[in-house]
């Protein structure tokens, strides 16, 4: 029979590590996907039941970042893409295979354009993810025979090829390129309003009068 033998005596010192609650962190895992902010939560603890959670919240179009073991991003708003009722719709259709063969082109067309509105709303931090999961999804697609050119617009089908051959691409392009452009028109619209640049006006405009002036005296 094992025992622990404990001398007293001595003072107890040192730190002790309060590992999360289970029970707690699985509520907290399904409320987290009920807001479009991506939330962070720490302290998870690393069991199997966290971590079947956290694929089934994958499962249905949440974007799960795992920072380390104990710590995930988890940003709710791409569920709203509904993939599984898509996945769904395509299971019924490819039960009849002329229907299937009929529609299937414009599923894929109703499918991208779900894909294109929600990769609009989920945070920036998911966008390069999210670009590559619909860029697999569509080369399989193009694969199988479900792409048809005349059914998209010009524009629309040319930016379909370059996300299916070049995800990060096509992400670096649309996505991080805009998003420091409007990081870019923020600083100027911050220094138009600063202090910094009226003082600086002022002490240009400053010299230009005395000038104008001192030609006036001149004359």
């Amino acid at each position: 029979m094992e025992q622990y033998i404990i001398k007293g005596g001595n003072p107890l010192v040192g730190e002790v590590e309060i590992g999360g609650a289970k029970n707690a962190a699985l509520a907290i895992l399904a409320a987290a996907i009920m807001t479009d902010e991506t939330v962070l939560i720490d302290n998870l603890p690393d069991v199997n039941d966290i971590n079947v959670l956290l694929e089934a919240i994958q499962g249905i179009g949440a974007m799960v970042q795992r920072v380390d073991r104990h710590t995930v991003k988890i940003n709710g708003s791409a569920i709203t893409d509904f993939n599984i009722e898509y996945d769904y719709i395509k299971d019924i259709l490819m039960r009849d295979p002329e229907i299937w063969n009929r529609f299937k082109y414009m599923y894929s067309l109703k499918k991208l354009h779900n894909y294109n509105f929600t990769l609009g709303r989920i945070g920036d931090e998911f966008k390069r993810e999210y670009i590559q999961r619909i860029s697999r999804e569509f080369r399989r697609a193009r694969d199988n025979g479900e792409l048809k050119e005349s059914v998209f617009g010009v524009r629309e089908w040319e930016n379909l090829q370059f996300m299916i051959k070049d995800p990060d691409g096509f992400y670096e392009k649309f996505y991080l390129q805009s998003k420091k452009e409007r990081i870019l028109e923020k600083r100027v619209k911050e220094l138009e309003n600063s202090t910094t640049l009226r003082v600086g006006r002022i002490v240009m405009y400053v010299p230009i009068k005395i000038k104008r002036m001192l030609k006036k005296l001149r004359k």
